[in-house]
């Protein structure tokens, strides 16, 4: 399915190329695990102009789910989908899916999140709503949830391992 690919002709909301997706992944603090990919296609799909309508998340977990394996997300990481949809819909970060990749490689992420609207107040209240509905996971147990004013001063929303892959 091409739901997810930009220059697809029935893409959707928040579609993405692969190295937009991957700076997502980076700006809001999300690893590599399953429920992580959920959490970031979510956000995408919520912070575009365009509205996210039921349907389409729908539409979203079904593809993620049809992917042929490694690569579907199903069962309790999928779950991960909506909370990340909705910090997407709060944050004051916008169409996040059509950033300039080489234009910001060379800039600090301290500075980039804040321009860019990244709200870290936001993913971390969702970073916890997640951690509530899908406990005692990888991802969930290293979500930066308890470190809120050193992630505020930081501009830094995770730790140093959060991208190992468990």
């Amino acid at each position: 399915m091409c739901v997810r690919k930009a220059c697809s002709p029935i893409a959707l909301t928040g579609a993405c190329t692969l190295e937009q997706h991957d700076a997502s992944h980076v700006l809001i603090g999300r690893g590599l695990v399953d429920q992580d990919e959920a959490f970031t296609i979510g956000f995408t799909a919520g912070a575009s102009k365009n509205t996210l309508a039921e349907v389409e998340k729908d539409v979203y977990k079904t593809a993620l789910q049809s992917y042929d394996e490694p690569f579907a997300i199903k069962g309790k990481d999928l779950l991960a989908f909506d909370p990340g949809a909705k910090a997407g819909k709060l944050s004051p970060c916008t169409n996040i899916h059509l950033i300039d990749v080489p234009e910001l490689r060379d800039r600090k992420l301290g500075e980039l999140r804040p321009e860019l609207g990244s709200d870290i107040d936001i993913l971390l209240d969702l970073y916890e709503m997640e951690r509530q509905i899908i406990p005692n996971t990888p991802a969930s147990i290293r979500l930066p949830i308890n470190d809120r004013k050193q992630a505020r001063e930081a501009g830094n929303m995770y730790r140093s391992d959060m991208c190992a892959v468990e």
